[in-house]
Parts: structure tokens; C-alpha cells; sequence
């Protein structure tokens, strides 16, 4: 686009002399400033100057201003949900940009589990970046949680997002803020950008609605202090009949768990 510019410029100067000032005003591209105002008055002319001006500013492609963009590293981790419908299908949205992704689910975990390892007996999923996918076809076979200083040592991400907390309902306001913090400060220190996902609605009958909201304000409490926090619960809303009052699967739960991966997915992408 710059030597369309210039050719531009060599008309335009043939057509319209510009007088040289004695010491001429030039951009560091080595483009006089009075000949850049004498073709911006062509509409003809005006495309090429918006794409010398992205040229300019580094901004090649406009998409590369999002958070998840072809130049980032993302790790996903979380519990249940993102073994399920939730984890799969904003997994798919953020490799759908181009960028490098983790998703590692281990249901029932908590934050703690991805320091210590502990081990699953109900339910794991992975899928690493180049596709690869690990899902035991028995969901009950225990399956060691991957530790967090592992999966940035060896994937060094530069955003890592954490669907977690929906298994710390019935800790206290120490433990919650405790196992975020650590977790968290463990992000912090790779360099990674955090976004931390809390819990979806539950049906009040699983989880009373005053649980939750306790458990949200020690969630949000920490994780809002390193990074973006994302309340899942106005994309979600636990239909008042069927599944068990938690896990999003089913007709209905199906398509509130896509929808509820789309709005997350879409708020990540407006944050700074």
C-alpha cells in the first residue's frame, strides 16, 4: 500500500506543485505532510490513506486488538462445566480466532486441585493445542488434575482464564479467597493476563440462591484484583424442571450452556 501511496504522491505533485518550504514537514516514511493533504481531498484516495494509516500504526489487522486474537497462547482450566458443553463450545470460539489454545477440565475441582494434583473421579477433559484430546470414555476412572505450574512452564500462555468455583458453594469466606488468591498469584507471576469465569445459576433447590450469591461476592472479591471477572449467572438460568439443578446437558441445558459460552466468549473479547 505504501507504493501506491507514493505513486499517488508523484501525480499529485506533477498535477499540483507544492512550493517547498524551506526545511519541509515530513512523516519518518519520508512522505511530505502537505502532499498527504493534497490527495486526502480525492475520495478516490481515501481507502489508501485508511490503509497507510492502520500501515502506520502497526495495526495490520483490526482483530488483533481483541484479547484473543492469532497472537495469543490461551489456557483454559476448570471444573465440571468445562468438561461439558460450556468448556467445549467456548473452547471452539476462542480456536476460532486463530489463536493457540489449552482447555483442561476436571470435574468437582476446586482451585486448590490444580496446586496439588488431586485426582478426579468424575469426569475429565483436555484438549491441547494442536487438537489433541484426552476424555476417558469412563467418566469414573480417576484422572490426576493437571498442576498449574506445569501447563504455563510448558505452554507459557499469555492469557489464562479460569471457569472455576462452583465446587467452593460450601467453603467459607477464608477458604474462597484463599484458593483464588493462590491460584491467581501463580498467573500473575507467569506474566499471563487473567480472566477468571465464576459459576453459572444453579436451580435454588441444588443451591440456594443466597449460597451463591455469598460464594460471588469472595469470588469477585479476589480474582477482580488480578485481572477481568465474569459473572456467569445473567447468561444462565437453571430451567425450573429436568437434569439435576447444576449441570447444564439436555435439550434446554444444551443450549443455555452454547449460549452462556457465547456471551462469556463475546465479553472477554470487548475487555481491555
Amino acid at each position: 500500500e505504501l507504493s501506491k501511496v507514493n505513486s499517488l504522491l508523484a501525480v499529485n505533485n506533477k498535477d499540483n506543485p507544492v512550493k517547498k518550504a524551506e526545511t519541509p514537514t515530513q512523516d519518518h516514511k519520508g512522505i511530505t505532510l502537505a502532499s498527504l493533504d493534497t490527495i486526502s481531498n480525492k475520495p478516490a484516495n481515501k481507502g489508501i490513506l485508511a490503509k497507510l494509516s492502520l500501515f502506520d500504526s502497526g495495526l495490520s489487522d483490526p482483530s488483533n486488538t481483541k484479547l484473543i486474537n492469532p497472537d495469543t497462547r490461551v489456557l483454559h482450566i476448570g471444573d465440571s462445566h468445562t468438561v461439558g458443553i460450556y468448556g467445549r463450545e467456548i473452547d471452539g470460539l476462542m480456536r476460532s480466532t486463530g489463536a493457540k489454545v489449552q482447555t483442561y477440565g476436571s470435574a468437582g475441582s476446586t482451585p486448590s486441585w490444580w496446586l496439588s494434583g488431586h485426582s478426579t473421579k468424575s469426569g475429565f477433559y483436555s484438549k491441547d493445542d494442536e487438537g489433541k484430546v484426552d476424555n476417558p470414555a469412563n467418566w469414573k476412572e480417576p484422572h490426576p488434575t493437571p498442576k498449574l505450574n506445569n501447563l504455563i512452564d510448558n505452554f507459557k500462555p499469555n492469557v489464562i482464564i479460569f471457569s472455576l468455583g462452583a465446587n467452593l458453594v460450601k467453603a467459607n469466606a477464608e477458604q474462597i479467597e484463599s484458593e483464588v488468591k493462590k491460584v491467581a498469584d501463580i498467573a500473575k507471576e507467569s506474566g499471563a493476563k487473567i480472566v477468571w469465569v465464576g459459576p453459572p445459576d444453579s436451580r435454588d433447590s441444588a443451591k440456594p440462591n443466597s449460597t451463591q450469591a455469598f460464594l460471588y461476592e469472595h469470588l469477585e472479591k479476589v480474582a477482580s484484583q488480578y485481572g477481568t471477572f465474569i459473572d456467569s449467572r445473567p447468561y444462565t438460568e437453571y430451567p425450573a424442571t429436568g437434569g439435576d439443578g447444576i449441570h447444564y446437558w439436555g435439550k434446554e441445558g444444551t443450549a443455555t450452556a452454547k449460549q452462556w459460552a457465547s456471551n462469556v466468549f463475546d465479553q472477554i473479547q470487548t475487555e481491555d
